[in-house]
């Protein structure tokens, strides 16, 4: 036999891992590398975004609603109202001609437009006390105790 048979080749690889299986694990470290980084970024925002939410007592009420606002149409223009004599109570004419002409409603603070002036809950319009205001009546208290209710569109 010659010696040539004998000796491995120099020139081939090992017969132990095949050139294709060699190749193919170069990207598996650069995508577990790539995937740690994602990762670290979405636990850092969420940790933020939980932070935000526990220093904010806002956040954890409920949220208000938009105020309610009761559009007015085919309203006459203001008319200033008529003077009072320094009375415990307006007349019947007087307290008649009270006319409730809008109502921003907010649960917070309501408000209304009664004779082109802007009143809230404990306001005065003339001898009267505004009591309470809903999105569509105005309730108002004179200083005998008694109460009228004035209603938008009427």
């Amino acid at each position: 036999m010659s010696r040539s048979n004998d000796t491995p080749k120099r020139d081939q690889p090992a017969p132990s891992d095949p050139p294709s299986a060699a190749a193919g694990r170069g990207w598996v470290l650069p995508l577990v590398v790539v995937l740690l980084v994602i990762a670290v970024f979405v636990l850092i925002s969420v940790a933020r975004r939980a932070e935000k939410r526990k220093a904010s007592p806002e956040s954890n009420a409920a949220i208000p609603a938009e105020p309610a606002v009761v559009p007015v149409t085919n309203v006459a223009p203001a008319v200033p109202a008529p003077a009072v004599a320094a009375t415990n109570a307006l007349s019947t004419n007087a307290a008649a001609s009270l006319k409730l002409q809008g109502i921003v409603f907010n649960a917070t603070r309501p408000g209304a437009i009664v004779d082109g002036k802007t009143v809230y809950v404990g306001s005065r319009v003339g001898a009267y006390r505004v009591r309470e205001i809903t999105p569509s009546t105005l309730t108002l208290q004179d200083t005998n105790g008694s109460t009228r209710t004035l209603f938008l569109g009427k």
